[in-house]
């Protein structure tokens, strides 16, 4: 059995733009200051992405994934998290048709 192994953390400093939502793990808390980001800076989603791309040997998101968007909306973090996904079932030889919901 061929087990993989990925650490992954993320940090964001808080926006000073007031309409910005902070969000964790998916969930939007709307009476916290929101986090800076190019995406909606889910530092929970980053460090999932990051332990992904990790586990398949592809170094961290900062290098593998764009940080500019020429999108009207941002990504949302887990968004990324699926194109990790994507990557790494691509690294390890799984289905490279898979899409996220």
């Amino acid at each position: 059995m061929d087990v993989r192994v990925g650490n992954g953390f993320d940090i964001h400093a808080f926006s000073a733009d007031a309409g910005r939502q902070l969000v964790l793990g998916g969930v939007r808390f709307e009476d916290h200051p929101g986090l800076e980001g190019h995406s909606d800076a889910d530092v929970i989603a980053h460090a999932v992405a990051e332990a992904l791309l990790g586990a398949a040997g592809l170094g961290t998101s900062a290098r593998t994934s764009p940080t500019t968007t020429t999108a009207t909306v941002a990504p949302t973090a887990w968004s990324c998290c699926a194109w990790s996904c994507r990557r790494w079932l691509q690294r390890v030889g799984g289905s490279r048709t898979w899409t996220a919901r």
